[in-house]
């Protein structure tokens, strides 16, 4: 019985070393490049104008089925209040790491020819715009709405210039709409879902010799529920945010949003490793009842113990760590974005599992062996 004692201690402390080599499993969710650059979105600029005035935008970014990407479409009411415009020059400038060209433009309902370049602006222009964009680096936190500052991973963006003409008589009025793809910059170290960070700019846009109303909307697919934060005074409409100014605010848009579906224990990954940890344990301790009453049919106590032991960690105990991988890996869907941290949490996990599965068979096949054995025969 003493040496039955000593054994479990030995188990135990076993259990609780193996377990300690969980501890760090929040910390390794932010080994990983913590961030990663996103598009900047733009103004329309007409260069200096005194007779072009903007009586109106609508900006609107349509969020993606992920959060991760939107369609942004901004809608200018624009108003001639000069001679005839031939061929009047417009520039809408986008930072983006991906080389697209896909921005579409319109008058009127009528596509307008769009062209990449940067003859429209002259070096001071030019270097006043790199300026602009350059001092864009603000993240939100969509739980908290405070700014934090995280660590840069990516590729440098790139400054695009997409140039189109518009002829203008003099009083004319019409509806400007310019619509492109905006991937958004993204953090996945900070929640357990991946936070995503969008920057579009208004402030150059005083170019223009008036600025009207604007509003700007985010919306998301139906259905989605999501934190939102902006640094920009928005307002709820049943899960789509806006924002409304008599004309420019006084700063540039960002904000940030994440997914908050199936975070019954809250956005931090922490609870969701603990989840994982505890159903592989529960899992292995059945399985080691299991493979314990089967080796308590052996016929000595040594030999059913030990049978008992050696079947928990060969195969079954690779079999367990496996399976911790893959629930905390892809198992649990709010661990899907930690990447390799969850991977490595599945791995300790599956060892604790493992080690466990192994106590709990030797203790049961020597539990059943003990009460099959015939009355007053050896023990």
């Amino acid at each position: 019985m003493v040496r039955l004692t000593r054994c479990r201690r030995r188990t135990l402390l076993l259990l609780a070393a193996l377990a300690l080599a969980l501890l760090p499993a929040g910390a390794l969710a932010n080994a990983g490049p913590p961030r990663r650059a996103g598009d900047t979105g733009g103004p329309l600029l007409p260069g200096t104008s005194d007779q072009v005035h903007v009586l109106g935008e609508e900006l609107r970014f349509d969020l993606g089925p992920d959060l991760g990407s939107a369609t942004v479409t901004a809608r200018y009411r624009l108003a001639n209040r000069g001679p005839d415009l031939e061929d009047q020059r417009f520039v809408f400038v986008v930072q983006d790491v991906g080389g697209r060209t896909d921005l579409a433009v319109s008058w009127n309902g009528e596509p307008v020819p769009v062209r990449l370049g940067m003859d429209q602006l002259g070096p001071e222009e030019l270097a006043e715009m790199a300026r602009a964009w350059t001092s864009v680096d603000q993240w939100l936190d969509p739980v908290t709405g405070e700014p934090y500052e995280a660590e840069f991973y990516g590729s440098d963006p790139v400054l695009r210039y997409y140039l189109f003409s518009l002829d203008m008589p003099a009083g004319a009025e019409g509806e400007l709409a310019v619509t492109y793809d905006h991937t958004a910059g993204s953090d996945r170290t900070r929640y357990t879902y991946r936070v995503h960070h969008y920057s579009y700019l208004l402030l150059p846009a005083r170019g223009w010799a008036s600025f009207g109303p604007l509003q700007i909307r985010v919306a998301a697919p139906a259905g989605s529920r999501y934190y939102f934060a902006a640094n920009l005074d928005f307002r709820d409409e049943g899960g789509e945010y806006v924002a409304e100014y008599p004309g420019l605010p006084e700063a540039n848009l960002t904000f940030a949003v994440m997914n908050r579906a199936g975070l019954f224990l809250g956005p931090q990954p922490g609870p969701y490793y603990g989840l994982g940890f505890a159903l592989v344990l529960v899992l292995s301790a059945a399985v080691g009842v299991g493979i314990g009453r089967l080796a308590g049919r052996l016929p000595r106590p040594a030999l059913a113990t030990g049978v008992g032991v050696l079947a928990a960690l060969v195969p079954t105990g690779p079999a367990l760590v496996w399976l911790s991988v893959l629930l905390l890996s892809s198992g649990l869907p709010q661990l899907r974005d930690q990447a390799y941290a969850s991977a490595f949490a599945g791995f300790a996990t599956g060892l604790v599992g493992a080690a466990l599965c192994a106590a709990v068979a030797g203790w049961t096949a020597r539990g059943t062996w003990r009460r099959r054995r015939p009355a007053g025969g050896p023990g």
